[in-house]
């Protein structure tokens, strides 16, 4: 029975629910605090830098790391099939477990965030 709890926490564990929790940091960082602020913070840590580096950084934080993560969390649902283990599939009830599973980290995160 190792091996098909196993299957189902590599399956749920780190998979969908790491993209979510990315995505989230991502918008959060760049929109909510503001990737102008965030930026100056690194600055003020780093040292200065110059204005090709703010715009590059302010684009992937903003517009391409978000929708590379959408991209990448839509097709990952899209492609979705049952948990199976060679010849066997899992229950419905062991579906529902990986689901909640992936879902915990998530609502963990919110319980404490808020």
């Amino acid at each position: 029975a190792g091996m098909y709890w196993l299957q189902l926490m590599d399956k749920y564990a780190a998979n969908w629910s790491v993209l979510l929790i990315a995505i989230c940091e991502c918008i959060l960082v760049a929109w909510v605090y503001g990737a102008d602020r965030f930026l100056d913070d690194v600055q003020h840590m780093i040292g200065p830098r110059g204005r090709c580096w703010r715009f590059f950084w302010t684009w992937m934080w903003k517009v391409v790391t978000p929708a590379a993560l959408f991209f990448i969390l839509f097709f990952n649902w899209v492609e979705y099939e049952p948990l199976s283990y060679g010849a066997y599939v899992y229950p419905r009830w062991a579906d529902a477990v990986g689901w909640l599973v992936g879902l915990f980290p998530v609502f963990v995160i919110i319980l404490f965030a808020v």
